[in-house]
């Protein structure tokens, strides 16, 4: 299934949201509103009516960027949290990451580089224990997705895609999973196992611009100082490091399912991270 890793209701009540992530073409949607939990039954259910996905998670903003988290149970503690930043604006990556670990899931980096947005840019690379990465999420510039590609290998986090918490791009990127997978434990497996791939959806009249352009020194398509982000090199960062299922910390806890599904099924299935692009 097609799912949005980061989609954000925003104003829309939960049957408006779930209409536009079914027309979107999504299967879908990690529910990500911003600073809330709460009760997520009404949003969860009003996708699950449609006979869509639903996954709940939270966004979280940082002084630049956007982070959000998936839990493993999110009836449990993650319900009744208080996500409003500690200090009263804004989230810093650690304070996130301290409670990702209390409260158990996977903490994703929304894309870093897309400009339209609060950009986290070569910040990213200061950043420990992610446990994915949004490289997809529907943005104008190929180069901002190079970027992004480039920071997700060196940071050994599987690149994945969703629209970023913005409502225009539904559909626009997105990861493909299984079918089988029911709820937040098996996504944040799926993701560790390497067991995704990521889409990108392209109108024929608003097709991404890919050109390279002028390369400065940072690779950036203006030809100016754009950082490391956009440098393709050798070392570490290049090696296919099969995710981070074999790191210790956060992501690498072993962690059953809630159902008592076959949990064997996924033994003889092996997949990496791959893009794909279509045109309609």
């Amino acid at each position: 299934m097609l799912i949005d890793f980061d989609a954000n209701p925003q104003d829309l009540t939960p049957d408006a949201f779930a209409a536009r992530v079914r027309d979107a073409g999504l299967g879908g949607a990690v529910v990500a509103r911003t600073h809330v939990a709460g009760d997520m039954t009404p949003w969860l259910s009003a996708l699950e009516d449609l006979d869509l996905a639903a996954f709940a998670a939270v966004g979280l903003q940082l002084t630049e960027g956007r982070l959000v988290f998936l839990p493993d149970d999110w009836q449990g503690d993650f319900a009744t949290t208080d996500w409003a930043p500690p200090n009263g604006v804004c989230w810093t990556y650690d304070e996130a990451a301290e409670r990702a670990d209390a409260l158990g899931g996977i903490l994703i980096a929304a894309h870093p580089f897309d400009r339209d947005g609060s950009p986290m840019g070569n910040d990213i690379y200061e950043l420990e224990g992610l446990d994915a990465m949004i490289t997809r999420s529907g943005a104008a510039r190929g180069s901002w997705d190079r970027e992004a590609d480039v920071a997700a290998r060196k940071l050994g986090a599987p690149a994945i895609g969703g629209s970023g918490g913005n409502l225009d791009r539904l559909g626009l990127a997105a990861t493909v999973v299984s079918d089988d997978i029911m709820d937040e434990t098996e996504l944040a497996e799926a993701l560790r196992e390497g067991l995704f791939f990521t889409v990108e959806l392209e109108p024929t009249s608003a097709r991404k611009d890919r050109d390279p352009g002028r390369r400065g020194r940072g690779g950036d398509d203006r030809g100016g100082r754009g950082g490391r982000g956009d440098r393709d090199r050798g070392g570490r960062g290049d090696r296919d490091r099969g995710g981070r299922s074999d790191r210790g910390g956060r992501g690498g806890r072993d962690r059953g399912g809630r159902g008592d599904r076959d949990g064997n099924r996924r033994d003889d299935r092996e997949s990496r991270p791959r893009t794909h692009r279509a045109h309609f």
